[in-house]
């Protein structure tokens, strides 16, 4: 068979079930790489899918052959399965060689969570060949499910790396001797713990807002032009009710922005640069705001 692998993508097919997102490389690459492996293992094998939930919503890690005629159908049984815990066949009609079915395995952990939903578009002559590809296809998952583990348990590293983190900045803030010290303190930590130029910590009251710290800096009274401009900043996201990235992501997006622009400007920050960005984010438990200014690298 010719094969056709494509990466992740969406369907129009799957429109308010499925949709865009990002899987592992690692995976996405051992997606494309089983369902090529499932070709020369299950004899008829016309076309197949994986999906796999991303964020609550299930995004195509892989697809085999996925111009056949019997794709789109393939992906319609699938999507009706989203909820089935046992394998499931159907009928997608004649082919001259004899009947085409649909295999849908929706592989789940121990805890009924999706891991992966496995459809593929079978030719068989008999019913016995029905049945093998059935059994290959039961017995290659395993192969799924240690990636799905592997991935999980980077995942799970990653947070406990990321709690220790937090819990070191935490005692090194705690370790200062006065409020002040402990805010330049935090503020410090946060800019080289993001790889920012600049987090500032500001304080509501009065309906203003007010600079209280700067990282790297105890005293900011000489730039004064500069500290006006990220007040106003913490009062444009403050008054919107929300956290604020500027450039926004979303070219449509309905955020007031002015205050922001103005602030990237003052800096000369390109309002193009893909990887510099201003956040302005409200912190919880008390009506304090940090505007940040972020250099990301992919």
């Amino acid at each position: 068979m010719n094969e056709q692998i494509s990466p992740t993508e969406s369907h129009p097919l799957t429109a308010g079930v499925a949709g865009q997102g990002q899987i592992n490389t690692v995976q996405e690459e051992y997606y494309g790489d089983w369902l090529a492996g499932q070709d020369h293992l299950i004899d008829g094998l016309l076309s197949a899918l994986i999906l796999v939930p991303v964020e609550g919503t299930l995004v195509q890690a892989a697809t085999l052959e996925n111009t056949s005629q019997y794709f789109y159908q393939l992906m319609d049984i699938a999507l009706e399965q989203v909820d089935s815990d046992q394998p499931q066949v159907a009928s997608l009609g004649s082919s001259e060689q004899g009947e085409v079915f649909a295999l849908v395995y929706p592989l789940r952990d121990t805890n009924s969570e999706m891991i992966a939903l496995i459809a593929m578009a079978v030719g068989v002559s008999r019913e016995q060949d029905l049945h093998r590809a059935l059994a290959v296809l039961q017995w290659s998952v395993a192969g799924i499910e240690v990636v799905d583990y592997q991935h999980r348990l980077q995942q799970l590293s990653q947070d406990q790396h990321g709690i220790a983190e937090r819990v070191d900045i935490l005692a090194r803030v705690m370790a200062e001797p006065d409020y002040p010290s402990a805010a330049v303190r935090l503020v410090t930590e946060l800019a080289v713990l993001f790889n920012c130029d600049r987090v500032s910590l500001g304080e509501y009251k009065h309906n203003r807002s007010r600079l209280k710290h700067l990282s790297h800096s105890t005293q900011f009274g000489k730039r004064m032009n500069l500290v006006r401009c990220i007040e106003q900043v913490m009062d444009e996201s403050l008054d919107q009710g929300q956290s604020i990235r500027f450039p926004q992501p979303d070219a449509t997006a309905g955020e007031v922005v002015l205050a922001h622009r103005n602030l990237s400007e003052q800096q000369g920050m390109p309002v193009c640069c893909r990887f510099r960005f201003i956040f302005t984010v409200k912190l919880t438990g008390r009506w304090c705001w940090k505007a940040t200014r972020m250099f990301l690298y992919g």
